[in-house]
């Protein structure tokens, strides 16, 4: 909740921001009024939905290069448990892919003892090896948000 709260306060700001340089080069003697709070408001809505639609874009065009890997990842983890029926890699997004580098984060579903789901997010960072293999970093994997591991940081864009 805290993450749509910050990323809702930093994507009005910023929009609005946005929106006041834009009248400042649209305001002035002799030009038509400017209606400011229409483009703070678009501005807002564009600043807080490019993060996702990047995201997804990246997800969809490069999900062939990292969709067996990622499965076969999971079986060899243990950041996110198979606790019974349900559990198991929720979805994942490529936040970001070079030619040598990329960052996936996986969203996981683990059953809780009182019967609800906790949603574990894992920060995996890929690299290219000599052979053009996607490998993840081992050394740079990072779980963002367990309940099992006690781990609760801020996820940006917030996927949930």
């Amino acid at each position: 909740m805290i993450d749509w709260l910050v990323y809702g306060l930093t994507g009005g700001f910023a929009g609005v921001i946005f929106a006041f340089v834009v009248a400042m080069f649209k305001v002035g003697p002799g030009k038509p009024e400017f209606p400011f709070f229409k483009w703070a408001a678009v501005s807002v809505i564009l600043v807080l939905s490019a993060p996702f639609g990047f995201v997804e874009f990246n997800t969809r065009q490069y999900r062939a290069e990292f969709d067996k890997q990622i499965d076969q990842w999971y079986l060899n983890t243990d950041y996110i448990s198979d606790s019974g029926a349900g559990s198991g890699i929720d979805y994942w997004k490529v936040l970001l892919k070079t030619d040598r580098k990329a960052i996936v984060l996986v969203i996981g579903k683990e059953k809780e003892s009182w019967g609800g789901f906790d949603r574990p997010i894992v920060r995996l960072n890929w690299l290219k090896d000599g052979k053009g293999k996607w490998q993840i970093d081992s050394d740079r994997v990072e779980v963002l948000r367990s309940a099992r591991l006690d781990k609760d940081e801020i996820v940006w864009p917030p996927y949930q």
